[in-house]
């Protein structure tokens, strides 16, 4: 019920005459040399960022979890309440972080052009010219400085936007490395929480899609003193609000508050046409 399907247009032709055959020719070798003007002078990475201004989004869920517990959300990624961190075409090193809204842990990208859009409803855009499916983009870290003491679960949600069939480059999900290690440890447990019909791009309609990724890190033995979890978006996809979940005792799966429940579970048909759609645009590609 979160899929919305854009019919752009088709033409028959069979029985036109000639001349008609023609000018169609010529409009529309006019309105692809106009669409390849735009990419090139960037007037088409502005109106990529002005589309996704009018996104519906959808805010991190609350966690039921057990234990002490601690957590982190971002939630104005915008350029408005992060001014100066950077700026159109977002390539060169941010000048800071964007702190989690109790300052608290950090949000920075690491690699590739991204930078925080200049509308109220924006997020960390993702800027490029590529329209190829799956174009690397901004590469990003969320780095807790002062974990919880004795931390056992690391429960992270991200919403990002989906776009030409992606969100994670190469469809790699975020994973954990901890006290300044290079572990890159696989989340456990992940579910698609939703996802809602953002704006058309490219001709091909675009999603912004909600995760929760859970880790269960009571095997190590060493205390851990700091970790980050690292992802990569691909080109054009912008990152809205996350969320970061800290306990002390280990829980294979977070337990929604009763009235988010209902969501998740009318989210489950939607995750599940979204991983078929996904897989059959990996098999198309390849």
């Amino acid at each position: 019920m979160f899929i919305t399907f854009f019919l752009v247009w088709a033409v028959r032709h069979e029985r036109r005459p000639n001349h008609a055959r023609q000018f169609l020719a010529t409009w529309r070798f006019h309105r692809m040399y106009w669409k390849n003007w735009r990419l090139r002078t960037g007037l088409a990475a502005t109106f990529v960022v002005s589309l996704f201004a009018a996104n519906v989004f959808a805010a991190p869920i609350d966690l039921n979890l057990v234990g002490n517990t601690q957590f982190d959300q971002w939630t104005q990624l915008n350029n408005i309440n992060n001014p100066g961190i950077s700026s159109y075409p977002g390539s060169a090193p941010w000048t800071g972080p964007i702190v989690s809204d109790d300052g608290d842990s950090s949000f920075i990208k690491v690699s590739g052009a991204a930078y925080p859009g200049t509308s109220p409803t924006s997020g960390v855009y993702s800027s490029g010219m590529s329209l190829t499916p799956n174009t690397i983009g901004g590469g990003f870290t969320v780095t807790d400085s002062t974990p919880l003491a004795n931390l056992a679960t690391v429960a992270f949600q991200i919403e990002i936007s989906e776009v030409f069939g992606y969100d994670f480059y190469n469809d790699a999900m975020p994973t954990l490395s901890y006290n300044g290690g290079s572990q890159a440890l696989v989340a456990g447990e992940s579910l698609l929480l939703s996802q809602v019909p953002g704006a058309v791009f490219g001709g091909d309609p675009s999603f912004n899609n909600s995760y929760l990724f859970g880790w269960d890190l009571s095997s190590i033995t060493n205390p851990i003193t700091s970790f980050v979890v690292s992802f990569t978006g691909v080109q054009h996809s912008s990152i809205y609000s996350m969320q970061l979940d800290q306990s002390d005792v280990v829980q294979t799966a977070a337990t929604p508050e009763p009235g988010t429940l209902a969501i998740l579970l009318g989210a489950l048909p939607a995750a599940a046409f979204y991983l078929r759609r996904r897989f059959a645009s990996i098999s198309s590609v390849a």
